[in-house]
Parts: structure tokens; sequence; C-alpha cells
């Protein structure tokens, strides 16, 4: 499944009109949203209208794609780092750091541009690389896709809670529609103030979509036997600072296959017998993934990983959600995508560090033929997951699109309500209504 990105011609004409006739492109940034609605025209004759992707994870790159694909959306890449270029690198040391002053930077760079990049904007990953648009003014219909980073690169504080309070507003522009991919981003987000809107909301999980090439043939026959353990070096992660010197010490590594952060993927750890997880985010992309192909995770079950988190701390097992078990003592596991109903079954459980010694050599219930059964509940769960997702998104998208030739129609939409200020600042005039430049 590949993107299609080949913007339509009669678009593309029209800018690089405005370029040559006006002698530069920022004066074609202004001329685009003029011109706009002779696209529209022909939107209305049958063509199709066109989408844009902004996300810097190749994980929800990788889902998009495979939506995109899915539901025949013309669409259009875009790399959020490259808009690090506009703004001072000594005040956004990397190109997460969002704050009031680097977005508008970043609108005031390219902003109309990314307002225009698609009929309808999409944003992946890191909600606040959605901040130029939201805070410029922009009315394109958008949809901001929460996977775990809602506030990622905002700096804790003032500026944190300013962020919050810009969002509670946000999110009661009809033009906003969020997806979020767990339950647990939901309870996030609410308890920092912000309601996302119930009939603009949707709780899809990612497709599992993986376009990594598979590993040869050949090597899944040593795999086989094995159970996979991927090791995040410099990571608090539990596999690391405990379970690996726990299965040196019990002489387990001949069971055991300690793999790295580029691990080869979903196809391969579905050829192990299983992958020893211990979970430090309420769901992570590998797991969808990895499910669509069959591959098993071995857990510890939600009493032994609630212990756990009572013998380690953070620095020794990290997890990103501590206050969610406090906050929700019997039910966390409802809005935590390792253990939910839709996908708990498809994973072993662990009770003991005893029972783990057991399915790592494949003692009392961990037969093989029960890996095997595994294997086909976990590829199942996923792929009925992904069947809800996808129906989700169509009719999302159709809702999408047809706002967004609406809003071309109606006055407080079109033109876009940026158009004065920023004719301010760059010294242009728009004459639209007598029908030339100045």
């Amino acid at each position: 499944m590949a993107a299609r990105s080949l913007r339509p011609r009669t678009r593309l004409a029209l800018v690089l009109s405005a370029v040559q006739r006006d002698g530069g492109l920022r004066r074609a940034l202004f001329v685009l949203p003029s011109v706009l609605p002779l696209v529209l025209q022909r939107r209305h004759a049958g063509r199709r209208l066109r989408w844009a992707y902004f996300t810097r994870h190749s994980g929800t790159l990788w889902d998009w794609i495979a939506v995109a694909d899915n539901l025949n959306i013309l669409w259009t890449r875009v790399q959020n780092r490259n808009l690090w270029e506009l703004v001072d690198h000594k005040v956004a040391v990397d190109t997460y750091v969002s704050t009031e002053a680097v977005a508008a930077a970043k609108w005031r760079g390219m902003g109309q541009l990314m307002c225009h990049m698609g009929d309808v904007l999409v944003f992946g990953d890191v909600i606040p690389d959605a901040r130029p648009v939201l805070e410029g003014r922009c009315t394109t219909p958008a949809l901001l896709l929460v996977t775990n980073r809602f506030d990622v690169g905002v700096s804790v504080g003032e500026e944190r809670l300013r962020y919050y309070k810009f969002m509670a507003e946000v999110v009661q522009r009809p033009w906003i529609w969020f997806i979020v991919n767990n339950p647990y981003d939901v309870l996030y987000v609410k308890s920092k103030g912000v309601d996302l809107p119930p009939e603009r909301t949707l709780l899809l999980r990612p497709v599992g979509a993986s376009f990594l090439p598979k590993p040869l043939p050949g090597e899944a026959v040593a795999r086989a036997g094995k159970i996979a353990l991927i090791e995040h070096v410099g990571k608090p992660h539990l596999e690391v600072t405990t379970v690996l010197p726990w299965l040196r010490a019990k002489n387990l590594m001949d069971h055991v296959s300690v793999l790295g952060k580029y691990y080869g993927g979903p196809v391969a750890l579905s050829q192990y017998r299983a992958t020893i997880q211990i979970p430090y985010q309420v769901s992570v992309m590998k797991m969808y993934e990895s499910m669509a192909y069959g591959a098993v995770f071995i857990l510890p079950s939600p009493t032994f990983f609630v212990e756990l988190l009572r013998t380690y701390n953070q620095t020794t097992m990290e997890f990103c959600c501590r206050p969610l078990l406090k906050q929700f003592p019997t039910a966390w596991t409802e809005v935590m995508d390792w253990y939910t109903t839709e996908f708990i079954g498809g994973h072993v459980m662990f009770e003991s560090w005893e029972e783990l010694e057991q399915a790592i050599k494949g003692e009392g219930k961990f037969t093989p033929e029960f890996f095997a059964a595994k294997k086909m509940t976990s590829q199942r769960l996923m792929l009925a997951s992904r069947q809800k997702s996808l129906e989700g998104y169509q009719g999302m998208v159709s809702q999408l699109e047809r706002q967004s030739c609406e809003h071309m129609q109606r006055s407080e939409f079109w033109p876009p309500p940026y158009m004065d200020a920023w004719g301010s600042w760059t010294g242009l005039k728009d004459d639209r209504r007598s029908g030339s430049w100045g």
C-alpha cells in the first residue's frame, strides 16, 4: 500500500501562476486562499479531496498509510521536523519544543501553506505539532490523532497550563475532530481540564500496519523454539534492569533470544514462541503491529503487575501512568490496552517469577499447543479490532470531507479569518470583492 501524493493539476497550476504573476512565494501564499473556490467547483464536478498528514513517527505513518489506502484517500505527508528550521534553535533546542512563541514563528513562516496543504488536515502522534495552525485561526477541518503524546514538548509549569487552557478552547471549534487510539488518553486529556467533544471524537485503535521488510523464510526455524526479549539499552525498563539479570542467574539464557531496539519488526516477533513484555506504556504500536501477525506477548498478570510496581520504583521499572492505578484501583485494566478485554486473551500471563520460568522452559500448561492456540487468538483479536477501526474511520472521513466542502460556502469560514491580520502584516491588500489585486 503506497501513499498517493500527486497534487491535483488544477491547484498546482493556480499556485504556480500566482508565483509567476506576483513575483514570489510569499505573494503566492496570500493569493492561494482566494483561488481555492475554483478548486471547489472542480470538486463538485467529481474531483476528490486531498488530505495532508503531518507526523514525525514511522509507526503512526504506517498506520495512516493503511487507513488511507483502505478508504481510498488522496493524501500528502508532511514531516513536522522540517518546520524546526523556522524557529530560533537557541529557544527551541530540539524539534519537539512547543511554546506559544515557537508556534507563532512557525505560523508566520509556513502557517498559511500548512493551513491549505490539504482540504482536510491530520496531525498524528505529537498533538502540539498542530499548534501553529490552531493558534493561527486556520479553519480548514482538522483531525488530531491522540497517541500518548498530547502534551509532549510543552514545558511543565505555566507554559503547559496555558497550553491546556488553549486546548480547552480548541475542542469547542466545530471543525476540529479527534481520534484517540486507546481509552487511557481520554482520561488523561480530561484530567488536564480538556473535555473532548463526544460528537467529534472516536476511540479507534491502530490497525496494526507495518511496512518493514519481512525476514528471510529460513530464519523462522531458528526462532520457533525461542522466547524473545527486547533490550532497550539505557532505558529503565524492567526487562533491562531486572529480568535479564534474573534470566542469567536462573541459567535460562539458552531459551531466550535477546534482541536490540531494531528487532526486525512484527513478522520477526511472530516467529518466536512469544516475547517477554513488561508494559512501560498503556499501549505501544508494537503490540498492535505484532498481534496482526499472530505474535504472542508474555505479560505479568494484572495482579503481579501491580505487585511489581509496588516493588520497583520508576528508576528500575519505568511506567508512564502510575497514578492511573491509584485513581482506578479496580478498573485500571479497562483503560490499559495491554490488559483490556479486546486484547488480553491473546497474551500469556504469569502470576509469579516461578511461573515465568515455567513459560520460558515450556513446562506445565505452557505446551507448544498452548502457544499455538495463543498465536491464533492474538491474530484473531487484532484483526477484529482492525475492522472496527476501519469502519469508524470511514464514517469520520465522510463527515470531515462534507464539512470541508461546506466551509467554502460559509462566510464565517471563507475567506479564512486570518486573512485580514496577515494582509496587514505583509502590507498587501486583498481586493477580491472588486475582482483585482492591489
